[in-house]
């Protein structure tokens, strides 16, 4: 859904009210959101820790979640397999003090084995009986495990005294409810007489054809686009006639590539078509090539080259390479029996068998098959099997020969066309998904292969297929037009073919920020945005594309801004537009703030508006943007509670989070921000560098953690009035430390001694200097392995 709160969460409030109907009483579906949260590394998520600061936590990972628990359709939440600040997602108590007690979710399900993972990958816990229990306290209610592991886990804990009956009873209970508010306990339920007439309906195949034309994004267009009417097109690449399912996206049927698409759409043009990947040949040690037998199977058999040893070799990106056999329009993929044989017409598993890792060494190129951690060797007379045996050896190293290359027939083709459509992505069960992560944003797939079209003609447009943002530096160079869609389902096509025609006008926005590299961004792991200086809010750089970017056929005139208050502490935007344009179309208005003023550290900007409307050729209206009260808010670390700061507010209206014209601002009263309580625990810092949030079981509290030679932690708002100490609990793990406490132009000094495990602090005191303010701000600087608790 993005990388903005706000979008998200509007975005899952109207799609989870959809999908769970209008019954006063019955559900038709109960949408669960997943996973809750800072789920973002796939490749170390069962052993990770997602270190979250206090404010991010809740003003930017939780708040994503609130929307559509609170004014939604969403009514639980599947738990992330990471740890959260030093506890397992399904043990955080927020499951239950947040999102039931205050945003009033009914249930959670814990992700696909996570339970025994948490004590075996996590080490967190003495047994499964001793994390079942905390979990249950935190909120949790279904574990997705072996029900042998969950039932004596729960024996165990009710026998040790860890739970209760009741507190048994009350996850049933949730449960229950649920399936009760589904109609499975019951024979009145509307939603049971659901007959396959009612699926995939003439209407529900209209309302995902406007979905997908609606979410395609126009990047760049030089006067390209649309094209009208041309006589001969190449449509190449190679997602030029694929229509690729992601892993959780629903079945459909009568899927349309986009050059079916546009066949359709230009009826009397002569359109042709080319994957553009290389053709190969492999040869084996004993002199013959890898052929294709009649029932399917393969064999280093063949003396000469026929369609049967000829195969597309897709490399994807990052060395995930395919072999697909043209002639017979299907996969070679790894056979249960060890062997290489062909498969099915797409590749979509878990496990991509398909999959292969082509490593070129002297003595030729090792074939490996990564999900088996297998290696590919043929005998003497050819027969093929996977071995664990890793040696290069002559059995082990092939001669893949290349017989046509892409780029030379792209080259051709395109310089005989009134117009080129290219198109490339990603594969979406291959390179980045679900348990891998990509190593570059750089498209790696068929590289400089726009170029060679450009270079052959140069009416040439890329159509960017993906699920992800790619920093397509170069294409933006040189290509006159650039458009970007998701995997859009079964009218990808179509959609496509519209929008390139101008039979649809698009308006499709970014919903993240298009870096121009991986250099641009920090660890994967680090999930300190505003620290790293990441996303839309915080980012110093120029980037590719902005968020909320997207072009039009039409243009756009924003003439004035106006924000009204209203009683309720929401408040309505005001935005006058003008289609300075003779085509009709849509526009995305979108409505930013920021708190220049601000006691603390805010974003340069953030989404609190945005509405898709529809403008007439020449048309101007004023539009009305909602801005929700809950947007407004930041996390007090102070109080701990979601505030409404007051001061004067700047709101800025656009077609993009760079292109915001317009400029208005308002006065808010705000809660009162309160100073902090003489006691305060050293998690609840202000800003921070070089600490992380550590747990300790034995305390159960957080702690503050140096995570590495130094680290700093900001408070603001320290009660000074009438305190005569400074007093620390402190420890250190390593060795003997310091800690150096700033209080203005004063600084104490703390000498902290040993700890003999996560439980062990000390109290340590200084007196405070005299010339103290009421209030002020307390720095506190540290030393490796320090932990603060308070």
């Amino acid at each position: 859904y993005g990388e903005d709160p706000f979008l998200a969460g509007e975005l899952t409030a109207a799609l989870t009210n959809g999908m769970a109907g209008e019954h006063p009483v019955y559900l038709r579906v109960l949408p669960t959101l997943k996973h809750f949260c800072a789920n973002n590394y796939e490749e170390e998520r069962v052993t990770g820790n997602s270190d979250l600061p206090p404010r991010l936590k809740y003003e930017y990972y939780y708040a994503a979640f609130m929307p559509a628990i609170r004014f939604g359709g969403a009514k639980s939440i599947m738990t992330a397999y990471n740890e959260i600040n030093g506890v397992p997602a399904l043990c955080n108590p927020d499951l239950q003090r947040i999102l039931k007690d205050q945003w009033g979710l009914w249930f959670t399900v814990t992700d696909g084995a996570d339970f025994v993972q948490t004590l075996l990958m996590h080490k967190y816990g003495a047994s499964h009986s001793d994390v079942y229990a905390e979990a249950i306290k935190a909120g949790s209610d279904i574990m997705t495990d072996d029900e042998n592991i969950t039932r004596r886990a729960a024996e165990c804990a009710l026998k040790e005294g860890r739970l209760t009956e009741a507190e048994i009873d009350h996850m049933l209970q949730n449960v229950l409810y649920a399936r009760m508010r589904l109609g499975q306990l019951s024979d009145d339920c509307p939603y049971d007489s659901i007959t396959p007439e009612q699926i995939d309906t003439d209407e529900s195949r209209a309302v995902n054809l406007r979905a997908a034309e609606e979410q395609l994004v126009l990047l760049k267009n030089d006067g390209l686009l649309p094209l009208k009417a041309p006589k001969r097109m190449l449509v190449c690449g190679p997602l030029a006639d694929e229509n690729l399912m992601d892993w959780y996206t629903g079945c459909f049927r009568d899927a349309v590539s986009v050059l079916e698409g546009l066949r359709a759409e230009y009826p009397d043009a002569e359109i042709g078509t080319d994957s553009l990947w290389d053709i190969v040949t492999v040869q084996a040690a004993n002199g013959r090539y890898l052929s294709v037998h009649p029932d399917g199977s393969c064999a280093f058999d063949a003396e000469t080259v026929t369609e049967n040893e000829q195969f597309a070799l897709q490399d994807w990106g990052e060395n995930w390479q395919n072999f697909y056999a043209p002639a017979h329009q299907r996969y070679l993929r790894v056979s249960d029996d060890g062997g290489l044989a062909l498969h099915r017409r797409r590749i979509y598993d878990w496990f991509t068998h398909e999959t292969f890792r082509l490593l070129d060494t002297p003595d030729g190129t090792v074939l490996e098959a990564p999900f088996r951690h297998q290696r590919m060797e043929a005998d003497a007379d050819g027969t093929i099997r996977f071995t664990d045996q890793t040696a290069v050896t002559p059995a082990r190293a092939f001669r893949v020969q290349i017989i046509s290359r892409g780029a030379d027939r792209a080259a051709q083709l395109a310089a005989n066309a009134d117009a080129v459509i290219y198109c490339t992505g990603n594969h979406p069960v291959q390179v980045a998904k679900e348990c891998y992560d990509r190593k570059t944003l750089a498209l790696n797939m068929q590289a400089g292969m726009a170029e060679v079209l450009h270079r052959a003609n140069p009416k040439t447009a890329m159509l960017l297929i993906s699920g992800y943002p790619y920093a397509v530096n170069r294409e933006q160079e040189i290509l006159p037009a650039i458009l970007w869609s998701s995997h859009a389902g079964a009218h990808l096509g179509t959609a496509a073919a519209h929008v390139i025609s101008g039979r649809y006008n698009p308006a499709g926005r970014l919903p993240m920020t298009w870096y121009r590299s991986e250099h641009d961004l920090p660890a994967i792991g680090n999930y300190d945005i505003a620290a790293a200086g990441t996303t839309y809010l915080y980012f110093q750089g120029k980037p590719l594309y902005p968020f909320g970017y997207g072009l039009s056929y039409a243009s756009f005139h924003y003439d004035s801004l106006s924000i009204v208050l209203h009683e309720d502490d929401s408040l309505t935007a005001e935005v006058t537009v003008q289609n300075r344009s003779d085509i009709a179309g849509d526009e995305v208005v979108q409505i930013y703030f920021a708190v220049p003023d601000s006691a603390l550290c805010r974003p340069k900007k953030k989404l609190c508006g945005f509405a898709r409307v529809h403008f007439a050729a020449g048309e101007r209206k004023t539009v009305s943007v909602p801005i929700p009260s809950y947007i407004l808010q930041i996390y007090d670390p102070h109080s701990r509670q979601m505030l409404t700061e007051g001061g004067v507010y700047r709101f800025y209206a656009g077609g993009s989070s760079d292109a915001l014209p317009l400029e208005a601002s308002a006065e808010l009263a705000g809660d009162p921000m309160p100073l902090r309580e003489r006691r305060f625990d050293a998690e609840q810092y202000d800003c921070a560098y070089g600490v992380q949030t550590g747990y300790s079981r034995s305390l159960r509290r957080h702690v503050l953690q140096v995570k590495g030679w130094f680290g700093t932690a900001v408070y603001t708002g320290v009660p000074f009035a009438g305190a005569k100490t400074l007093k620390l609990r402190a420890g250190a793990m390593l060795h003997t430390g310091s800690i150096s406490a700033k209080l203005g132009e004063q600084t104490l000094e703390f000498q902290i001694g040993v700890s003999n495990d996560d439980a062990d602090f000390a109290d340590y005191t200084a007196a405070l200097p005299s010339a103290l303010p009421e209030s002020g701000v307390l720095v506190l600087n540290m030393q490796e392995g320090i932990s603060l608790l308070e």
